[in-house]
């Protein structure tokens, strides 16, 4: 069974051995607004944000290296499956993915131009991105099965923006 729930919004941090460590990085990795952070284990790192800027980070985010999007549309969100797969939604509809660790991005745009605020994977193959800012557009849920290749739109039935999504794999789905 797959477990996917839709946030209105999104809070947390790193817990580490009961309390909660941030430390922040100066020189900062990038002159642009980071919107979000995914990792894969606990040194391979991507941030997404303002006017399509992608980092990444091989060191647990000791150090950054930019990537080229392809974009300069603000990018909200980002979900890294593994060291190559890695997903990035943002404005204007923009879906992007790598397939080798953020050499090459590939757009992968599920039709329209509203906002995509979230992107959330269970594996290389099945995802989903969500959005949508004003009707007619609002409420949007999108899901792929086959790596991004085609989106299907999930028909939420829901007015209203929605901020995030996170998909889990369960009893050996997704792997």
């Amino acid at each position: 069974m797959l477990t996917l729930i839709p946030f209105p919004l999104l809070t947390g941090g790193a817990a580490q051995a009961g309390t909660v460590k941030w430390h922040e990085q100066f020189p900062y990795p990038t002159g642009n607004d980071l919107w979000d952070v995914s990792a894969v284990g606990k040194s391979l790192m991507w941030a997404v944000g303002l006017h399509g800027t992608i980092i990444k980070s091989t060191n647990g985010g000791l150090s950054w290296t930019a990537q080229e999007s392809g974009t300069k549309t603000d990018l909200n969100s980002v979900a890294a499956i593994d060291a190559n797969t890695v997903w990035a939604v943002g404005r204007e509809g923009t879906l992007l993915k790598t397939t080798n660790g953020g050499l090459t991005w590939t757009n992968q745009r599920v039709g329209g131009t509203s906002p995509l605020s979230s992107v959330s994977a269970v594996d290389k193959n099945v995802a989903w991105a969500c959005g949508g800012f004003e009707q007619p557009a609002a409420g949007l849920m999108y899901k792929t099965t086959d790596g991004g290749a085609s989106w299907t739109n999930q028909n939420t039935g829901l007015y209203e923006w929605i901020f995030d999504v996170k998909a889990q794999a369960t009893s050996g789905q997704g792997k």
